[in-house]
């Protein structure tokens, strides 16, 4: 886990790309392993808001916590929105680093 001083000295685009790669693990995982999947994605939601509290007084912030709630909805199956995980991956593909 990153520390939160070590996280806010990230750029934002590496922050993205840490982000893409936990969101795509969980996703990965999800139909492998339950334990698995839960913790790359309790990870990943560890990342949101900490990329959240950096962006408090930022206008990327709304971006950041729709996307957060976006991921909630697809990973837990929440039916609230209509995406995929495939439209949360092809998201995060430029972060990628």
């Amino acid at each position: 886990m990153f520390s939160r001083e070590k996280w806010q000295k990230m750029s934002l685009r590496q922050k993205m790309g840490n982000l893409a790669s936990e969101v795509a693990k969980s996703f990965y995982w999800k139909n492998k392993d339950k334990k698995t999947a839960d913790e790359t994605a309790q990870r990943a939601l560890e990342l949101f808001d900490l990329t959240i509290d950096d962006l408090v007084e930022n206008p990327g912030l709304g971006e950041i916590l729709k996307l957060r709630s976006i991921f909630c909805d697809t990973f837990f199956n929440l039916k609230q929105f209509n995406n995929s995980e495939q439209a949360i991956n092809n998201y995060f593909s430029p972060f990628i680093l």
